[in-house]
């Protein structure tokens, strides 16, 4: 019996020994489980208020830069504005010395609130000339309809039952280091192709346009449209679209030889720049 009552003792103790530990082992992970969270927390926020501070210092920095590209936009402006007036007012004076003066006008610079508003009919006429520019400009197949009526009476065929075709070739910058945009290129695109059919037809002759990748070549090319590259400050770029430039205008070349072709193409150069004949065909020579 005493042996009995000395066992249950020992097990009550060690349950209860094994109660308070498992407690004390619980409170123990709860503690470090908080200080594992505040600390967590900390790090989170920390790389939240550095990402924030970054972003805002990044954000002021992009604004300084534009606002200073701005000023000295508008200084430019300013400065290219006063040297026209001292331009214009200096060619008046030369031709009031010519004895031309009466032939001239004022042109004053006047400020728009000063200006004298037109009649509603000269800002009717005035905004229907705009539309029609506008719809002119994004018009499809403009620069084709313009070739082929200039063209067409020259190409005509001597018999009702000969035929006549003229190829345009249209050569992109797209292997360029500088291509232009897709919407440029789809623009232009858009002047020289027929809309909605293979082929425009005007008197007898057949106009049809290709975007060329020169493997094959047919014996009607009349006109080659070379699309030349964007202006770069970058060397490597310069070099890069000289050498693209050369590769089309070579392949330009060897068609223009072939014997088998009808006509003596013309080359068209198309840029994107404010720039003379002169200056994009040394950007791309």
């Amino acid at each position: 019996m005493q042996a009995d009552l000395e066992t249950d003792v020992r097990r009550a103790r060690a349950a209860s020994a094994h109660a308070q530990a498992k407690a004390a082992r619980q409170a123990q992970i709860t503690k470090y489980a908080e200080e594992t969270y505040h600390v967590l927390l900390e790090q989170v926020i920390t790389t939240c208020a550095r990402e924030a501070a970054f972003g805002e210092r990044f954000r002021r920095a992009r604004l300084c830069r534009i606002l200073r590209q701005w000023r000295d936009w508008a200084e430019t402006q300013r400065e290219d504005r006063k040297a026209a007036i001292l331009e214009r007012q200096a060619a008046y004076e030369s031709l009031g010395s010519m004895g031309l003066s009466s032939s001239s006008f004022a042109c004053d610079p006047t400020p728009v609130a000063q200006m004298e508003r037109l009649d509603p009919f000269a800002a009717d006429v005035m905004l229907h000339q705009t539309e029609r520019t506008k719809d002119h400009f994004y018009a499809s197949s403009t620069f084709l309809a313009t070739t082929a009526r200039h063209l067409a009476q020259i190409l005509q065929p001597t018999s009702s039952s000969a035929s006549s075709i003229f190829q345009t070739l249209i050569s992109p910058s797209k292997n360029a280091a500088t291509p232009s945009s897709k919407g440029a290129f789809e623009w232009l695109k858009s002047k020289f192709y027929p809309t909605d059919r293979d082929a425009f037809v005007q008197d007898g002759v057949t106009f049809e346009a290709d975007i060329t990748g020169f493997k094959a070549q047919g014996t009607s090319v009349g006109l080659m449209v070379l699309e030349a590259p964007l202006q770069t400050w970058s060397t490597e770029q310069q070099r890069k679209n000289a050498a693209d430039a050369r590769v089309r205008l070579e392949q330009f070349a060897r068609c223009v030889e072939n014997l088998a072709n009808e006509y003596s193409p013309g080359l068209l150069i198309v840029t994107w720049e404010d720039e003379s004949l002169e200056e994009v065909t040394e950007r791309v020579s």
